[in-house]
């Protein structure tokens, strides 16, 4: 009986190792399977067969337009902020655009230049007026870029003013952030579709922002890289990947980078953009050089649905004009105009409509003071009768800006999935 008895127990420590060496096996097969699953998400981010945690349930086809426009950037005597009654001439820089960025599914700017309070400044040290921030979303706009080369002109503490200042004029931020336990992009949800927003700036060397070196407590906090350190790359991809792990259908990036005054774009331009778009990124707006660069879809490496990458919108507004010892190819920028449809039912993107509209910054003295504007190219605006256009007078100016920004960016771009 007693060797009966062992022999059980032999039996039933023997069937109780085999089951969990077969849970074992399981566990591990299915994390195998979990491994696979978000590889194969990350290298076919526009065909995943399995929808992210809080993504749109699949319906109807949903059409997008996100705009887009670039360096809002202060020099003397722009970032004067007030007329002579006290009131801010910030909101004269939108007015012929701000219907557009107003009625935008998302619409998108760079303020170049920290807001640290006290008196406003111009180049090298830049500092924005705060009336600047409800002027941006009085016109339209949900989400500030911050990430650029002058973020860290101010010091540490208008870094995260920057970032105050405008989320208490209700606007959203990217490429900074308050605390390493917020995301570092944006999160907006449009017409049902959610959509990520990442920014980042180039370093001009490792570890430093237009010269200025990056406080060691500062990193955790802005978004910045140099484009042959992997480990900022990897920081870039994982940005991307929260953004889906939260659930977005859409992942959109800012680069602040390039050559600058350069129309082409920079070998660095390209490659980042190109890492970003081989690991999930959607759409590519990018500014800095001051000047404007050509419009591109650019396929993922290993195929897929094309992205679509505005390589330079220019300046939006600055001081960068003949008068003042420019090129006009430094007054001009575009507002990018994308139209594209996305099909939650395969989580794809169906269609892309590239465009943009040229933009021509000009000043003028009206009313005993200097008025900063300006003027877009449209389509549903005669330009001769611009009332900017009428007392400045400088409506051919304005035309041959028009005609060089066609020159470099070239034409409209569409796809349609086959």
């Amino acid at each position: 009986m007693a060797i009966l008895k062992i022999i059980t127990r032999i039996s039933l420590i023997g069937l109780l190792f085999v089951l969990c060496v077969l849970l074992c096996a399981c566990s591990f097969t299915g994390q195998q399977d979990h491994l696979i699953e978000r590889l194969d998400a990350i290298n076919r981010p526009f065909d995943l067969s399995v929808t992210p945690q809080g993504g749109t349930p699949a319906g109807e086809p949903v059409q997008l337009n996100i705009v887009s426009i670039g360096d809002i950037l202060m020099h003397y005597p722009w970032q004067r902020e007030f007329d002579s009654a006290g009131n801010s001439v910030f909101p004269e820089y939108f007015q012929y655009i701000n219907d557009l960025t107003s009625n935008a599914d998302l619409a998108l700017c760079n303020i170049e230049a920290p807001f640290a309070g006290g008196e406003p400044a111009g180049y090298p040290l830049f500092n924005m007026g705060d009336t600047m921030a409800p002027a941006v979303k009085e016109a339209g706009f949900d989400v500030v870029y911050t990430a650029h080369n002058h973020m860290l002109d101010q010091q540490s503490d208008a870094v995260f003013r920057t970032v105050e200042v405008l989320r208490n004029a209700n606007l959203l931020t990217t490429g900074s952030r308050l605390d390493v336990n917020e995301p570092n992009y944006a999160f907006v949800e449009t017409k049902g579709v959610k959509i990520a927003i990442g920014a980042y700036t180039y370093e001009s060397n490792p570890g430093a922002i237009n010269g200025l070196p990056i406080p060691a407590h500062m990193t955790p906090y802005i978004n910045s890289y140099t484009a042959s350190y992997t480990e900022d790359l990897a920081e870039m991809k994982a940005v991307v990947d929260a953004g889906r792990a939260a659930g977005a259908d859409l992942v959109v990036f800012y680069l602040h980078d390039g050559i600058e005054y350069s129309h082409v774009p920079s070998y660095e331009q390209r490659s980042v953009a190109q890492f970003l778009i081989d690991n999930g990124v959607d759409i590519i707006f990018c500014s800095h050089v001051h000047v404007v660069q050509p419009i591109e879809l650019v396929t993922p490496t290993n195929g897929g649905t094309p992205v679509p990458v505005y390589w330079g919108m220019g300046n939006y507004i600055s001081g960068q004009v003949v008068e003042w010892g420019m090129e006009p190819a430094n007054e001009v920028g575009i507002l990018a105009d994308l139209n594209l449809t996305w099909n939650p039912a395969t989580r794809q993107i169906d269609t892309i409509d590239m465009k943009y509209l040229p933009l021509w910054n000009t000043h003028y003295t009206s009313g005993g003071r200097m008025v900063n504007t300006v003027i877009p190219l449209r389509d549903d605006m005669d330009v001769a009768t611009n009332p900017s256009i009428q007392i400045s007078g400088h409506l051919q100016r304005a035309l041959s800006a028009f005609d060089e920004v066609h020159a470099i960016v070239g034409d409209n771009i569409s796809w349609q999935r086959s």
